[in-house]
């Protein structure tokens, strides 16, 4: 896994800090209040590393192309994929 996370780079994914879901030029009216933020939580030597995104699942279907919320739904997928999660979300 931490390979994987070092291969992808996932220690310099950007969040969303809770705003801008989509792009200006791709706003195809997404719009939900009512759901979750995901959290990637990377400790290491130095340095906390604590991304997040609002439903990046959501906004990835509803308004692609953010490249940061990719690569951050890669790594949740993967991690999900490894630990499994028996029904039950562990993105939250």
């Amino acid at each position: 896994m931490w390979k994987f996370i070092k291969e992808k780079e996932a220690t310099k994914i950007e969040g969303d800090n809770g705003k801008d879901f989509c792009t200006a030029d791709k706003k195809n009216n997404c719009n939900i209040n009512d759901g979750v933020t995901w959290r990637l939580l990377f400790i290491t030597k130095d340095n906390v590393i604590n991304p997040s995104y609002y439903e990046p699942e959501y906004y990835e279907n509803c308004c692609p192309g953010n490249a940061n919320r990719q690569l951050f739904l890669q790594i949740a997928n993967k991690i999900k994929s490894i630990v499994g999660n028996n029904g039950k979300g562990i993105e939250q």
